[in-house]
């Protein structure tokens, strides 16, 4: 990967393999899309992806000329899986893997070895969810045995938080580990800021508030149904909205009904261009019990729409209490309505936060300036092994 001194060729691209479960379209996926799509990233690396299962991702990552082949997890015993991620990994040539997800760091860490130890990146986007019984026993086990990985196996751990890194510091290295924040796609913000100012978003006679995430029990969306209940307790004439898909989606219904919102709050599910239906809520709220860098929290930013989050991960490290965004206690469904009201009523402060944000995310989380921390943390792994 070192030019030869004195020859004029252009430097080689790094040949990267990304191993990507893309079982949905969430934040990971969203964040491995950027990246690879970034003009920065494709100047200087070839990628090649691997996914474990057919779907959006696969979709957009083709519409762009990415090459992408797909090892169906649900079809291959894990033996013929491992296998055949070996042979593509091969036959690309890759001088790295990169992988997204505990399943996909393992993966990752045998086909290294099976193919005479290819430099591995990882990148961690959260810290351990929330789950019960039989699954937190198996989950606590994938961790450790991550972890150990991490710290023997694994060149570099991408973590898109401080707090994730202080985290994690006490099981790898932190030589091994890099911050690089999540980014939102660049394309997508020239349409944002190309239209920003022209743009008048149609408002509703009630004010919407929403969200739109992976539908499971670490988003506490549960605290959401009920602060919606709680504001229509306090006689405010508003609706609500939560979009994605997930295990979660029956439960949150059957509390919809407990709590008699009715039509009041509605499920749209997937949406293809979440941006305009961002662009639409007078109100973005994050109920998380856990995040690390919430990417739904950049595009809301981007858009113009102030943020009511609860104060976990790496939340406070993009948002700025009152100035871009309402920071909420996390468990609390009274403080998250408490922070809605609060934009609902002082239009000044709900402008002012709007621009403040806009103006934090267009500066410091477009994809090319991230993308270029991640060119930057390969070249640091390659570098040893090219001498």
């Amino acid at each position: 990967m070192i030019p030869v001194p004195g020859s004029s060729m252009a430097e080689p691209k790094i040949r990267v393999c990304h191993i990507v479960s893309a079982n949905l379209w969430a934040g990971a996926e969203v964040q491995v899309f950027n990246l690879i799509t970034a003009r920065r990233y494709r100047e200087k690396v070839e990628p090649h992806c691997i996914l474990l299962n057919p779907g959006i991702l696969e979709e957009k990552l083709r519409s762009h000329g990415i090459p992408v082949q797909v090892v169906p997890e649900r079809e291959t015993s894990f033996p013929k899986l491992m296998l055949s991620v070996s042979k593509l990994v091969r036959a690309h040539n890759c001088d790295l893997i990169h992988s997204h997800r505990y399943k996909e760091n393992f993966i990752g860490v045998c086909v290294s070895e099976l193919n005479g130890g290819i430099a591995l990146v990882k990148t961690l986007y959260g810290i351990r969810e929330i789950v019960t019984g039989w699954r937190s026993i198996k989950r606590r086990a994938y961790y450790f045995a991550d972890s150990l990985m991490s710290r023997w196996f694994i060149d570099r751990t991408i973590v898109v938080t401080q707090d994730m890194r202080e985290q994690v510091s006490g099981r790898i290295p932190k030589n091994k580990i890099e911050v690089i924040e999540n980014s939102i796609d660049t394309k997508a913000f020239e349409r944002i800021w190309g239209s920003k100012e022209s743009r008048d978003v149609e408002r509703h006679d009630e004010p919407v508030i929403g969200t739109f995430c992976r539908l499971a029990p670490v988003k506490g969306l549960d605290l959401f149904v009920q602060a919606a209940a709680e504001l229509l307790k306090r006689s405010y004439r508003v609706r609500f909205l939560i979009g994605g898909t997930g295990p979660e989606k029956d439960h949150l219904a059957q509390l919809c009904e407990k709590l008699g919102l009715g039509e009041k709050l509605v499920f749209p599910g997937f949406v293809d261009d979440v941006y305009a239906c961002i662009s639409s809520l007078d109100v973005f709220v994050i109920s998380s019990h856990h995040e690390g860098f919430p990417t739904a929290a950049l595009e809301a930013m981007a858009l113009g729409v102030p943020v009511v989050a609860t104060s976990v991960g790496g939340i406070p490290e993009v948002i700025e209490h009152r100035k871009t965004g309402v920071l909420v206690k996390p468990g609390d469904y009274i403080a998250i309505a408490d922070g809605i009201q609060r934009l609902l009523d002082d239009r000044n402060l709900r402008e002012c936060i709007s621009r403040s944000a806009f103006d934090k995310v267009r500066n410091a989380y477009s994809s090319e300036s991230q993308a270029e921390k991640v060119i930057q943390c390969y070249e640091k792994v390659m570098s040893p092994r090219a001498r």
